[in-house]
């Protein structure tokens, strides 16, 4: 009975302790680790051979301390790299810091995510690297201590860790430019590949290389013909517009080829180990920018300047604007004459451009802009990019004091010139009326040397007239010539009023003696050929070419009129002689063959030479004849000569007939005649 009873109250203790068992959470059994270094633990690296790359993991401390977890939340860690060898404690060197910085936990983790928490990162060797590998995780605190000892299995890797990776075979320090002068992109390299059956291969493409993304990214090949030697290649984007950021990569290309034995596949290592591809873009822009707002200039003579103002640059990539200045309407900067002003702030709204108190000049003003790539706006410019002409006078009328005498049919013109003008023409006008400024009732009647402060003409019909004298040429410091047409009366411009001649009339008209000027006796030298002509000498000359010929001369009387005309032409038309420096000029062009040159001298005498032009012949290509072509042509003539004899018979026999009926009429009418009479 004891022992029935002892068997029951066994078996109802083990089913409490049952029951108890299941009630009771189980909670997992681990021992913590309470290491006020807080010291990786576990540290293990393992070697991927198809990616090349090791995998290195740790954990963190497993504890339950509060105070050790918040140490974890402030603590980081730092990984070092040792090939054939291993760390010791409290050696670590900075040479061996692959990756730093790494958070144990995050402030805002569980408690129980930071606990035990496990870390990685991959590590790519470089290529040719063949060595054992050990790695140390070292921890350093929230007060900047650092653990640093480096236990095997803890917070080392284990010994015997290998990585074998292949060395590489491309191209190094590959360097990418855009040359905006040229309009190319420049690549240059060291030549890596082995041996003369490798070619470099060129690649662009829009993203940056990895050898994790090379196989899926998009790419363009742009060369694979560039010889395994060369160190450079360059992109001529002349004939082409490009504007762009792109990448580029350059790789080592063995071909695909057979041999007696088998073939074999292309080979190219795109591992992007050696820096053969763009981790930046290069920006490739040969797009001149242009500008596309309003430009405005006025000349200002009480502050001798012309202030320039525009409208506000509205494109994001200028550097810079170039304010461009001629004397002739701007088409293109690079056509001559044009200079730069300034070259001002993209922010800029207004140039001054100050002048010389002895400028004189007719202007032009034109906006160009610079892109940040260095591209320059050299043409193109709009309308309203541009503005002229613009009239800058410092200066007074330089023609002053302006006289006029008549002496019977001679006038006699004086002036002053202002000493600010250098060289030029003076402009001889006349006019029937008093108008301001060169308007078309003002007729230019010759071209005059302004320094020698006189003229003298001849005029066929006295009646009163306005005459005015301008100037055309350069001025003081101004760059070019300038026309200054104005014209003021009693300044550079007289009225002419014939002076009626009062004779004595108790003496007869043919005792009116009128008093010549004295003038050296009339000559023409001839500058290019170094002969001189008299009055009624005829000469003539050869000409190179068949466009035109220049005659150049002096003259051995001053203030005479020079004009000359086509001799040959029935109804000719008188030009007058250009006036240089040292005499005349005339242009002549082919086919004149003979002019009269006329000089009409102070006193109204009119002597004149005659020159012949020999143009050169123009030798015309005969076409050859074949021998068919002959026969046929002495055939042809045969036959014209065999019909025009009996044509040529008939026609003469016409012709003599003719007369005799003439004679006889003529013989008629004179029998008549002489019976009248």
């Amino acid at each position: 009975m004891d022992a029935i009873l002892l068997r029951v109250m066994r078996t109802q203790a083990f089913c409490i302790v049952l029951l108890l068992l299941f009630v009771i959470p189980v909670q997992p059994v681990s021992a913590d680790e309470n290491d006020t270094t807080l010291e990786a633990r576990e540290a293990q690296a393992e070697f991927l051979p198809d990616m090349e790359t090791t995998l290195l993991q740790w954990r963190n401390i497993h504890t339950t301390d509060g105070l050790l977890l918040d140490q974890l939340k402030m603590a980081t860690y730092e990984v070092h790299r040792l090939e054939n060898g291993r760390f010791f404690s409290n050696a670590i060197t900075p040479e061996t810091l692959i990756a730093e910085d790494i958070p144990a936990c995050y402030i805002n983790e569980l408690n129980e995510v930071c606990s035990g928490k496990v870390h990685s990162i991959l590590y790519e060797p470089i290529p040719g690297t063949e060595a054992s590998v050990s790695y140390a995780i070292i921890t350093t605190l929230r007060d900047g201590t650092r653990t640093e000892t480096v236990g095997m299995g803890f917070s080392q890797t284990p010994e015997g860790h290998m990585e074998i990776v292949a060395a590489y075979i491309t191209p190094e320090q590959f360097s990418v430019s855009y040359d905006v002068a040229n309009e190319s992109t420049v690549f240059t390299w060291r030549p890596a590949c082995p041996g003369n059956n490798f070619y470099h291969t060129l690649y662009e493409h829009n993203v940056p290389a990895t050898k994790s993304t090379w196989n899926e990214m998009d790419k363009t090949v742009v060369t694979n013909f560039i010889p395994a030697s060369a160190s450079q290649f360059t992109l001529d984007w002349t004939n082409q517009s490009v504007e762009r950021e792109v990448y580029y990569t350059l790789t080592c290309w063995y071909p695909a080829y057979c041999d007696e034995v088998d073939c074999y596949p292309a080979r190219e290592d795109t591992r992007i180990h050696s820096g053969n591809s763009l981790a930046v873009p290069v920006t490739e822009d040969n797009q001149a920018p242009r500008y596309a707002g309003i430009l405005s200039a006025q000349f200002n003579v009480d502050e001798v300047q012309t202030v320039l103002q525009w409208s506000e640059i509205t494109q994001q990539d200028i550097s810079t604007i170039r304010i461009y200045h001629a004397a002739n309407p701007i088409l293109s900067a690079e056509q001559n004459g044009v200079q730069i002003l300034a070259e001002l702030d993209a922010t800029s709204v207004e140039f001054i451009h100050h002048l010389p108190v002895d400028w004189m000049l007719t202007s032009y003003y034109a906006i160009g802009l610079v892109d940040i790539e260095g591209n320059i706006q050299l043409d193109q410019f709009d309308v309203s990019g541009k503005v002229g002409p613009i009239i800058e006078r410092n200066l007074p009328v330089s023609i002053s004091s302006l006289q006029i005498s008549q002496e019977n049919t001679t006038i006699h013109l004086q002036w002053d010139l202002n000493p600010y003008f250098i060289s030029g023409d003076a402009v001889l006008w006349i006019s029937s009326s008093s108008n301001p400024d060169l308007s078309p009732a003002w007729q230019e009647i010759t071209r005059l040397n302004p320094a020698t402060l006189e003229h003298h003409m001849t005029i066929d019909v006295a009646e009163e007239s306005w005459y005015a004298l301008t100037l055309e040429g350069t001025w003081g410091s101004s760059p070019s010539t300038h026309h200054d047409n104005r014209i003021y009366l009693d300044k550079n411009a007289v009225l002419f009023t014939p002076k009626i001649q009062e004779t004595d009339p108790g003496l007869p008209s043919e005792e009116i003696v009128e008093k010549p000027i004295d003038l050296p006796e009339f000559e023409i030298i001839l500058q290019d050929e170094n002969y001189s002509l008299s009055n009624g000498d005829w000469i003539t000359l050869e000409s190179e070419t068949n466009q035109s010929y220049t005659l150049r001369f002096t003259h051995s009387q001053s203030n005479s009129t020079i004009r000359w005309t086509d001799a040959l032409n029935s109804n000719p038309f008188w030009a007058a002689g250009i006036k240089t420096d040292d005499g005349f000029s005339i242009v002549i062009a082919e086919p004149i063959n003979l002019i009269h040159i006329e000089s009409t001298d102070a006193n109204g005498k009119i002597s004149i030479v005659r020159v012949g032009i020999d143009w050169p012949d123009i030798v015309a290509v005969e076409p050859e004849n074949t021998t068919e072509q002959e026969v046929v042509e002495d055939k042809a003539g045969t036959e014209d000569e065999s019909v025009s004899m009996p044509l040529l018979i008939v026609v003469g026999i016409i012709a003599v007939y003719t007369m005799i009926i003439f004679s006889m009429k003529k013989k008629d009418e004179l029998l008549y005649s002489l019976e009248e009479e």
